[in-house]
């Protein structure tokens, strides 16, 4: 009897430590195992007066109280974390590899300085997928601010309730996770961090910055959900709160004053002298600029950014560190310098590309840096279009062949002086003229950032630094890492007399040795 008792109490206790709440049956089982507890002395009592005597029962007892009182301490400290927002409560030992349940500083920072409260409802079913990932990333939020209420309402049991909120955001599609202040809310693009930080600085910063796609030339048009299309790209900028808009400098051969950076993706048709001189109005006034050339695309604009720093060449870039099949696709896995743009260091490859060096300003004020090139076993190949290609000394570019850019207009004392290039400009103490340059567009289309995320991750790290907010570069996906272990066959023959031989004689003979010593 009081073997049952025990066993219900330990099953009850179990069942609450894993469900995390205390449902009726585990009451009943608590209830009933503790009853057995109480009846199993009073029934056999002979029996304990009998062995209450004897000196090993009384040691045993001993230690039997002691165990209790032990998981009465940890019942009792758990508890306490569990339900209280104490010190312990908020300690986390994160062991993933990739720091799967720890939030980026960016993210930290923006929900210890929220001045109001935050509520987070995750609606979703016990059927959806992904429910535990939302569930762990939301207690994240939740631990790292008392300012952030963390709800998750099953909108197929609380139907009322989910009503009344679509009612409220008609663009609910659940399962969902909503963002609210006291005043308004959003729906989060998705279930990543930067998803739900992104909805955040939305509703917490409602400034709103323009970005506007050249068009009109042949350009990567944002509103292409086609594999070529940059739609994609155009989804992930809007959940930093950007607006796109489209720009043809034809019509209207000025950009606007509320430009905070314009994309020019691989115009087909070249440039005309009139747009020439709109892009150079615009830059010359501290303009931001992202300018992406594939091989052979308006060769007036190639030419035109020399003037700011950046040699694009009329070439074809060919790396032996590419993706399977295809040495015109370089595949790059490690970057060499360091900047705000490559702070994550994703690998990333670049199909089709040609080469972007860095030259001699006409702005002596200008500073440039090469961030991304391909591996020393790259070249760019001049012959084109290349029938053979292989590398010509002397004709081609031998690698690491640069393909991205960054240019800089310095701010006074930020460089050394008399160096070409650098110094301190007199009159640079406010906005300065930044501009990204990259041999290769197609990065950024639909199709490849479905096969590589990180794709959409750099042109957005490239956007962020032209607007000044490098600071959400910080936060970057966290993609679950398979840890897989190869067993041979010698290791599991090591496994199998380990623990299915070795371990069970070790134990016996230990006993036995023990018992031949009392004996």
């Amino acid at each position: 009897m009081a073997l049952f008792g025990s066993a219900m109490t330990l099953a009850g206790f179990v069942a609450w430590q894993i469900l995390g709440t205390v449902e009726p049956w585990i009451w009943i089982l608590w209830g009933g195992g503790g009853l057995l507890l109480c009846i199993a002395p009073a029934i056999a009592w002979h029996r304990l007066l009998r062995w209450g005597g004897l000196r090993g029962t009384l040691q045993g007892a001993n230690h039997l109280a002691m165990v209790i009182l032990m998981l009465a301490i940890v019942v009792v400290i758990n508890h306490i974390v569990r339900r209280e927002k104490t010190v312990l409560a908020n300690w986390r030992w994160d062991v993933t590899a990739n720091k799967q349940h720890t939030l980026s500083d960016l993210t930290v920072r923006i929900l210890q300085d929220i001045g109001e409260d935050i509520k987070i409802t995750a609606f979703y079913s016990v059927s959806d997928p992904g429910l535990e990932e939302v569930q762990d990333l939301l207690s994240v939020y939740e631990t790292v601010s008392n300012r952030v209420k963390v709800s998750v309402v099953d909108y197929r049991i609380q139907v009322a309730f989910a009503a009344e909120v679509k009612d409220k955001y008609r663009d609910l599609r659940f399962p969902c996770i909503l963002v609210e202040t006291s005043d308004h809310g959003m729906k989060a693009m998705g279930t990543q961090e930067r998803d739900i930080t992104s909805s955040l600085i939305r509703l917490i910063s409602p400034d709103v910055k323009r970005i506007y796609f050249t068009s009109g030339h042949g350009e990567r048009n944002p509103n292409n959900y086609e594999d070529v299309g940059y739609s994609r790209i155009a989804s992930d900028l809007k959940a930093l709160n950007r607006e796109i808009a489209l720009l043809d400098l034809r019509q209207n051969p000025k950009v606007p004053e509320d430009c905070a950076c314009l994309v020019i993706a691989s115009p087909e048709q070249d440039f005309e002298p009139m747009v020439l001189d709109a892009l150079d109005e615009y830059l010359s006034e501290h303009g931001r600029a992202l300018v992406l050339l594939d091989p052979l695309s308006s060769p007036s604009l190639s030419r035109y950014m020399e003037k700011w720093g950046a040699k694009v060449g009329n070439d074809l870039v060919f790396d032996y560190i590419c993706l399977p099949g295809d040495n015109r696709i370089p595949y790059i896995t490690s970057f060499d310098v360091e900047h705000e743009i490559i702070r994550n260091r994703r690998p990333v490859f670049f199909p089709v590309s040609r080469s972007v060096q860095v030259c001699p300003p006409s702005n002596p004020f200008m500073r440039g840096t090469e961030i991304i090139r391909a591996s020393k076993q790259s070249w760019g190949e001049t012959t084109l279009p290349p029938n053979r290609p292989r590398f010509d000394e002397g004709v081609d570019l031998r690698g690491p062949v640069p393909l991205v850019v960054v240019l800089e207009e310095q701010r006074e004392g930020e460089g050394p002086e008399g160096t070409p290039g650098f110094g301190p400009p007199p009159n640079i103490k406010g906005p300065r003229t930044r501009i990204v340059v990259a041999g290769d567009s197609d990065f950024a289309a639909n199709m490849f950032v479905a096969q590589n995320p990180f794709h959409s991750d750099l042109f957005l790290n490239m956007v962020n630094w032209l607007v000044d907010e490098e600071a959400l570069i910080a936060i970057a996906p966290k993609l679950r890492k398979d840890s897989h272990i190869t067993i041979n066959t010698m290791g599991i023959r090591m496994i199998m007399w380990s623990c299915v031989i070795l371990g069970p004689l070790g134990i016996l003979f230990l006993g036995g040795a023990i018992w031949w010593q009392r004996r």
